[in-house]
């Protein structure tokens, strides 16, 4: 990063803006990590970011067929059901080309040993049969990722759990009635990170006035569950830093 700095220094002299070096940075490390190496524009052929970047848009879209069932045909016309398969399959290429270099390199044993295993090759070991001891869903990804930012809850919540499993062989569901402080980091990721952001839509069935608004019978109600974890007026640090 500090040698594109300097090269566009040198060529020209007018203001950097370093934020997309940084942000070039940013990604060439997750890569690194969870992919075992870098995926740019430069450096390969399927640019990552560009397809990443179009993934996210589309996750940000409204689709009214989502909520409104009957006009699901409205995606169809705008175009977005034809832009959502072109992304998918350029994402779907995209993993198939990572996981074919991972399942070659680790088919040389003598050349693999002495790397380093990323996120990629821990993923094909557990497809190999080799166990993690608990299921990887992405409620308990979340969780971990936020215990991770927080190492000081992370180490109140391991010492929880050595204090119970020294006295006992093992951990089992009959023990969640004395590890309080791991039911409050659920209930915390389930607040900060709700498995829906939106509530499936519910309808009202009398007409009702709730907080200074009147909602009519049969009105559809779409609950945001992602602001409710936010509110400033519940939660001394809505954002969890």
């Amino acid at each position: 990063m500090i040698e594109k700095i300097r090269q566009e220094s040198d060529s020209s002299s007018s203001a950097i803006d370093i934020r997309d070096h940084f942000c070039s940075l940013t990604n060439n490390i997750i890569s690194r990590v969870a992919l075992g190496r870098k995926y740019n524009e430069r450096e390969s052929a399927i640019n990552a970011k560009v397809i990443l970047d179009e993934f996210v848009e589309l996750l940000g879209t409204f689709t009214v067929g989502d909520y409104i069932s009957w006009l699901e045909w409205v995606n169809k016309i705008a175009g977005l059901d034809t832009k959502l398969e072109k992304v998918a399959k350029k994402l779907d290429t995209f993993l198939e080309s990572v996981i074919e270099e991972h399942l070659i390199r680790n088919e040389k044993e003598e050349n693999h040993a002495s790397e380093a295993k990323d996120f990629g090759d821990v993923l094909l070991e557990i497809q190999n049969g080799k166990d993690t001891g608990f299921p990887l869903q992405r409620d308990s990804l979340k969780a971990l990722i936020l215990l991770l930012r927080h190492p000081r809850a992370m180490e109140k919540l391991q010492n929880e759990v050595r204090g119970l499993a020294q006295r006992k062989a093992e951990v089992t569901e009959d023990d969640l009635g004395n590890m309080h402080y791991l039911k409050a980091v659920v209930k915390e990721t389930l607040s900060l990170q709700p498995p829906i952001p939106l509530v499936f839509p519910r309808e009202s069935t009398e007409d009702i006035n709730l907080l200074g608004y009147h909602i009519a019978a049969r009105s559809q109600v779409i609950i945001n569950a992602w602001t409710i974890g936010r509110d400033p007026l519940s939660w001394d640090d809505p954002e969890g830093s």
